[in-house]
Parts: C-alpha cells; structure tokens; sequence
C-alpha cells in the first residue's frame, strides 16, 4: 500500500487543494514523472467528507476518444432528470482526470477529449452523441494532473489551461529524498521486529 511521507511539500499542497476544493476551483499540477502529483490530488480527494463531495477518477491515454471521454464521465454521474446529469443531490462531484495531456492530436492539431472538457467549462453541456440532444452538466469540480511535453504526452494549449490555476510540483530536493527514504526505512524495520535505535 501507498505510505505518505509528510514533508513541507506535501504540507503545502494539501493546503493550496483543500482550498480549491473547498471554493470550487479548478486546478491542474504539471511536473515531471514520480513527483507524486497524482497520488497528492488523490490522496486529499479520499480525505474529503463524503457528505458533500463524491471523488471521480478518470485517467487519459494516448489512444482515448472524444466519446470514450464522454461515456466514462457520464457513467460516474447519475441522471437528475432529463438531459441533466450530475453526482446526487446535495453532493459536488470532484472529477479528477489524469494523464490529462496525453490523447493524441489529430489531422488540425486539436485533442478531442481535451475540447470535450473545454466544452464543459465553456457551455455548462454536452451533446448526446445518439440524438444530440444538449446534457447539461451540474455541480463538477474538474482537476488534473500532467507530465512534461515530450514521448507521448502532448502540450496543451492556453484556451483549455485558462480555465486552471497551475501548479508545478517539483522534483524533491536531497533533504526532502533523505526524510522519506528515512522514514520508509523505519517503517519496514519497525515491521520486522527491530528495535528504534
């Protein structure tokens, strides 16, 4: 099982989400592989009182549609009523997507999951893609997380990012390696049967 170390760093971005998730804001922490991004966001959504939030995750990989993207969302949502989906009532939905520059750019250079989030924030709705009726979206609160351009992850471009407020979680210095390399090794030796000292 995952072990979180608490560190400065882990102090300080627990802080920065719980406050967005408190005042509805979306964010979105870039940074390159093995920061622990994705295990900070989900870490502090689990900690989260489950009578006024319901944690979703949904990770992007290069080969995910538009209409993949839609129905994965759509099936941790529930139907309100006609043409309106959202977590249950009372409930905020905090949809936390991963990997979120990773779907290929097509022939024009446009991600289409990506403009389907876009669409969200920029509409409140979606199309049903049998009738293309509207869906009307409510009460989702959209963070993510990505790595550095370059192998398959993509840059994403400033339409869609307007609408974060960017974090970079860095790599850890020499001492923040030093306290959890030190703290896992006292954990495993407390396991076996060592003494403190």
């Amino acid at each position: 099982s995952a072990l979180q170390i608490p560190t400065i760093d882990t102090a300080r971005y627990s802080h920065l989400f719980n406050l967005h998730f408190k005042y509805n804001r979306p964010f979105l922490c870039v940074g390159p592989t093995g920061t622990g991004k994705s295990f900070y966001i989900q870490n502090n959504m689990m900690r989260l009182p489950e009578e006024k939030f319901a944690p979703s995750f949904v990770t992007f990989t290069v080969q995910i549609t538009a209409n993949q993207t839609q129905e994965l969302i759509l099936s941790k949502l529930i139907k309100r009523r006609k043409g309106i989906f959202g977590p249950p009532r009372g409930l905020k939905c905090v949809l936390f997507i991963d990997d979120i520059n990773m779907p290929l750019k097509e022939v024009y250079g446009a991600q289409p999951p990506i403009e389907l989030i876009r669409q969200y924030f920029d509409k409140k709705h979606w199309y049903d893609s049998k009738d293309i009726t509207k869906i009307h979206l409510e009460d989702i609160l959209v963070v993510a997380a990505c790595g550095l351009v370059g192998g398959s992850r993509q840059d994403i471009y400033a339409r869609f990012l307007c609408h974060f407020n960017i974090f970079a979680i860095n790599l850890f210095s020499d001492e923040t390696n030093f306290r959890i390399f030190q703290s896992l090794l006292l954990d495993i030796y407390k396991r076996n049967g060592h003494a403190a000292d």
